[in-house]
């Protein structure tokens, strides 16, 4: 009887201590959970700002290199943009040959890996 009270025990102490790893590990989780949506935050919002459009010279203007700042901070965070995204930082679609998985546009690097719901996801970096 001894013996099995001392092992519901060492059984109730493991459990315990896996029950902390495991609230551990989901607080790590939720961690980084809350800094991509900080990040996601950011980027919307910086993508929602005004920018001087083609069909419309006499918009609001900002400086004129102000995506390279946006592509460096998602290319440094690896985030991962929609075509329509990217198509807001270049003015143009990031577009592949058939069978290619890579887009060049000047000296960044537009990668496809993946979906992001209806829209190809592109990885953006710098070419050396």
């Amino acid at each position: 009887m001894r013996l099995e009270s001392g092992a519901l025990k060492q059984l109730s102490s493991m459990s315990t201590v896996q029950d902390l790893r495991m609230m551990s590990e989901f607080r790590a989780i939720a961690a980084g959970l809350n800094a991509i949506a900080t990040a996601l935050q950011q980027l919307t919002a910086t993508l929602s700002e005004p920018r001087q459009s083609r069909t419309n010279p006499k918009a609001t203007s900002l400086h004129p290199l102000w995506y390279l700042e946006v592509l460096e901070q998602a290319c440094s965070q690896d985030w991962q943009l929609t075509t329509e995204e990217v198509e807001q930082l270049i003015g143009v679609k990031p577009h592949c040959h058939k069978d290619e998985m890579v887009c060049e546009r000047g000296s960044w690097c537009f990668t496809k890996v993946g979906k992001l719901g209806g829209q190809i996801a592109w990885q953006v970096s710098k070419l050396s």
